[in-house]
């Protein structure tokens, strides 16, 4: 029987497995397919940012995932044998995972997957996508089991391609993805031997190439270095033994090689961003949409953060609250991910690879400085947990256009109480009116804009009080804490009573003085695509 569903999601990794996770919480009904039998059994991408941890936390598999994996705190950067620099995430502030996680790919799958279980999805394995009829109202999706016995046609709303760098929804839907070889040659494996520390990363700079070392929660860690030569060398216990001499001078003696995915030898990649995300009623995410270096962390963290920002958004168009142009923000936002994940990427190679012995002691120098000084960290950090990307303001329609407003941005996620913080507050698929700065005066101004929502986008904002002082309030349904020490407000740099509207994926949309709140309801239509009054669906 072809019963239609709101989303097709065809491949079942992180991004994908994220994305039906975020529709579920959100009643959104969806299938999802992976052509592959089971989830991946090798490690593959291995670290997790601070943000992406953010996103899982959302629907409640962030914490599964730290308990197995090794939190990162540090990085120390060497040049041969002598540290030249380090950088530290004792200086994240406000956010409730201050460091980079490793874990394997195997057990961020099986994660994911058991989450989605227990909020009531499947992952249907072994079946494929063969074709795709796009239509303007549907897509009739092809899908054949994986021993091409049977075929079933699927109709959906959207079709959403997580299935990785030869995607076939990109194919299908005629998205260009143009890529291009990297100049270096990779390898890739997991090593167990000595090890230097437990809950760092090492990066090793040398004038024939670099290496990263990072920490396995088996006791393994994580080799993956630029390397000469051609792809398909064996990479025998030998040679990497010699390269670990050669560059790191650290006296590790290695005992064993484990394929971390890309097999025991090494591999040429290919890096490129999709010219666009969204071609008619079909979008792409993660590895589909983008592939970088292996150097960085970008890729599975990146195709998180696709499947945060899209899950919301599609979960209003499904739900009849907003317009397909809303659709159109997910690519120009996560663009603009993308693009700056691979600047970063390709900066942090050519860093390393640095050959000339002048260039190479004045890099050296720099980053000894900028460890001293602290500007290391204020650099680096950011980047790495991915906590300071931000989306450029007309990318949302409605959004504040002005720097000073920082829309866009992620709103930081302070401590309220011992038990409390400033996420905690956000609800999945709604978005937030976070009353701040007012004074127990201001009780029927905001009671006020509570209605004025409530009648305006019913089910869709949630007013949430957050004050120096309780503020007595009559009207149910107004969450409300006190930020006693005035910590959030400092943050938020709070001048006067201010109404902050937050996005479902914890970003600011817009802020306007209390007493000029309902102007945010303009702001809101606009978002959704919409200059009449609406109320949201249920389901």
């Amino acid at each position: 029987m072809n019963e239609r569903v709101d989303v097709l999601i065809v491949g079942a990794g992180p991004s994908g497995l994220t994305l039906a996770c975020e529709l579920i919480s959100q009643g959104i009904s969806f299938r999802i397919i992976d052509k592959s039998m089971s989830s991946t059994k090798a490690s593959r991408a291995i670290g997790i940012s601070a943000r992406a941890l953010e996103v899982l936390h959302h629907f409640g598999a962030a914490e599964q995932l730290v308990e197995r994996g090794v939190r990162c705190g540090h990085a120390h950067f060497h040049s041969g044998a002598r540290q030249t620099a380090k950088i530290s995430a004792e200086t994240v502030r406000h956010c409730r995972f201050p460091f980079m996680l490793s874990v394997p790919q195997s057990a961020t799958e099986e994660v994911l997957e058991r989450r989605l279980t227990e909020l009531g999805g499947t992952v249907e394995r072994g079946v494929e996508l063969v074709g795709l009829d796009i239509r303007t109202d549907s897509v009739i999706a092809t899908v054949a089991a994986a021993d091409g016995a049977s075929e079933e046609p699927v109709t959906a709303g959207w079709v959403v391609g997580a299935d990785g760098s030869h995607s076939a929804v990109r194919k299908f839907a005629g998205i260009p993805f143009d890529t291009q070889e990297a100049p270096e040659t990779f390898m890739i494996v997991d090593v167990f031997g000595e090890r230097s520390s437990t809950d760092a990363g090492h990066y090793y700079f040398h004038p024939d190439g670099m290496a990263l070392i990072a920490p396995l929660p088996d006791g393994s860690f994580r080799l993956a270095a630029t390397v000469h030569g051609a792809q398909g060398r064996a990479t025998t216990l030998e040679y990497v033994q010699e390269l670990f001499d050669r560059r790191t001078g650290s006296g590790i003696r290695v005992r064993e090689l484990r394929d971390a995915g890309w097999g025991v030898a090494t591999v040429k990649v290919r890096t490129g961003i999709a010219s666009r995300y969204r071609s008619g009623r079909c979008l792409i995410v993660g590895d589909a949409a983008h592939s970088y270096g292996p150097l960085g962390g970008q890729g599975m963290n990146g195709g998180i953060q696709d499947s945060c920002n899209l899950a919301w958004k599609l979960a209003l168009v499904c739900r009849g609250v907003a317009g397909e142009s809303l659709l159109d923000s997910y690519e120009k936002e996560r663009l603009h991910g993308a693009s700056l994940a691979m600047r970063a990427a390709t900066s942090q190679t050519r860093l390393a690879t640095i050959r000339p012995r002048v260039v190479r002691y004045l890099r050296d120098a720099l980053l000894g400085l900028g460890t001293v000084t602290g500007l290391l960290d204020r650099l680096l950090i950011p980047t790495l947990t991915q906590l300071s990307i931000g989306y450029p303001a007309e990318a949302l329609p409605g959004a504040d256009q002005a720097a000073s407003a920082q829309a866009g941005r992620r709103v930081p996620d302070v401590a309220i109480s011992a038990t409390v913080r400033v996420h905690d507050l956000l609800q999945p698929g709604r978005f937030t009116a976070l009353v701040v700065g007012a004074r127990p005066t201001d009780s029927s101004e905001i009671e006020g804009i509570a209605k004025h929502f409530e009648a305006r986008h019913r089910g869709l904002v949630s007013p949430v009080v957050l004050g120096r002082e309780a503020i007595a309030l009559s009207l149910d349904g107004i969450e409300q804490h006190v930020d006693a020490d005035g910590v959030v407000h400092a943050e938020l740099a709070v001048g006067r009573p201010s109404v902050l509207l937050v996005r479902p994926d914890g970003r600011l949309a817009a802020r306007r003085s209390l007493s000029k709140a309902e102007e945010l309801s303009s702001v809101l239509d606009q978002v959704l695509g919409s200059t009449a009054p609406l109320v949201a669906a249920t389901r």
